[in-house]
């Protein structure tokens, strides 16, 4: 008798975990409802990431984030060719701790110009400007609203023989203007 019960309950558990799993599938489904292209005004940003530099045998390392606020930033998406521009300014209040402990918190403005093409698979947006290459996770998509958490990887030589590798993932919220 007892192991009838278990046997029942496991298979309850799975009946309802896979249900679970069909409404997260519908849900996002619906999410996706609008189209990336037309005007979007930036509604929230923040972001967050770090910074490593090697410079012969010296490693160096920070983390920051950030919050944007007074957001007047719009980007545009056009189809056929499929470029984007990013045009606005807005205020962040930057954090950045340092390896040793060190933490500087600082106010800055930001202009925000940017240019470059994209396309689509499905739930992510390829974005490139300027050989930087970026990987958007679409979070929200319908006809009045978008959300995007896009991922970049960045590294680079300087002069002085310094790499220099920056991780930074930015999390933007936007409501569709035409």
């Amino acid at each position: 008798m007892k192991i009838k019960n278990i046997v029942l309950i496991t298979a309850s558990f799975f009946v309802l975990l896979s249900c679970s799993k069909d409404i997260d599938n519908e849900n996002s489904v619906a999410e996706l409802i609008g189209t990336v292209e037309g005007n979007w005004q930036v509604t929230a940003y923040s972001f967050e990431g770090s910074r490593q530099t090697i410079l012969f045998e010296d490693i160096s390392r920070y983390e920051f984030e950030g919050r944007g606020w007074e957001l007047h930033v719009q980007f545009n998406f056009t189809e056929n060719p499929n470029t984007y521009n990013v045009s606005g300014f807005l205020n962040i209040d930057h954090s950045v701790t340092y390896e040793d402990g060190d933490h500087h918190d600082y106010v800055d403005t930001f202009t925000w110009t940017e240019s470059g093409t994209w396309n689509r698979n499905n739930r992510v947006i390829h974005l490139e400007t300027n050989s930087i290459f970026k990987t958007a996770d679409i979070i929200l998509l319908d006809d009045l609203n978008m959300s995007l958490d896009i991922r970049t990887s960045t590294s680079e030589n300087t002069q002085d023989g310094a790499s220099i590798t920056t991780i930074n993932n930015e999390h933007i919220e936007f409501i569709k203007v035409n």
